[in-house]
């Protein structure tokens, strides 16, 4: 499993490395070419599938060894939740991105 997450680093690298180009330059459909973007559609595919095989795995392990503690879910070896809050740097961001939205909302409204 940890192949896998490790394979899926390296494709979320190639989806993010190729959508740079997508963004910085004007008129990327004609200077880029069809099969960068059919490459950047199948490396997202992959990404995809990839993320939902790991989810899946890693379900499956837990079902099959549920006196490990599941860290994600918040569950001790007792079967009783913790209570975990978000922490500082996820309200920042989030905080962050209801700043940037309001911000576009609003210049698109005032201009």
């Amino acid at each position: 499993m940890d192949m896998i997450v490790y394979v899926n680093y390296v494709f979320m690298a190639i989806v993010v490395l190729m959508l740079l180009p997508v963004i910085f330059i004007d008129n990327a459909t004609k200077v880029l070419g069809e099969m960068f973007f059919r490459i950047l559609g199948a490396a997202g595919i992959i990404d995809g599938t990839l993320s939902v095989l790991i989810i899946i795995f890693y379900k499956l392990y837990m079902h099959k060894h549920p006196e490990e503690q599941n860290a994600l879910a918040g569950e001790m070896e007792t079967g009783k939740k913790q209570k975990k809050g978000l922490s500082i740097w996820v309200w920042i961001l989030i905080i962050y991105l209801l700043l940037q939205v309001f911000g576009i909302v609003f210049s698109r409204f005032v201009v």
